[in-house]
């Protein structure tokens, strides 16, 4: 896990994060535009703050953190994860 705007970012693979969903966790998926406006959004703040883990979903984030934090955070794709998902939730 990587702290960024008091946000617990999971820096590891889709698997883990559907274990952690399984046992009960609370995710969420930052918006790129949430976390530029964190700092005047209170409400948004808490509510990703809250959360048990997040996954990084803004290469754009990822790619800053690299460059400019030497910081290595996984970019997660929405799409893959969510097809991943729905394979759990809908096994066939």
């Amino acid at each position: 896990m990587y702290k960024l705007f008091d946000i617990s970012f999971l820096n590891d693979d889709y698997h883990s994060a559907i274990e952690k969903l399984k046992k009960g966790a609370f995710m969420v998926v930052p918006s790129g535009p949430g976390l530029a406006t964190i700092d005047k959004d209170k409400r948004y703040a808490e509510a990703v703050q809250k959360a048990d883990f997040a996954i990084p979903d803004s290469g754009y984030m990822v790619l800053l953190l690299k460059y400019f934090k030497r910081i290595n955070l996984n970019k997660f794709s929405g799409y893959d994860f969510l097809i991943l998902l729905l394979k759990f939730i809908l096994p066939l």
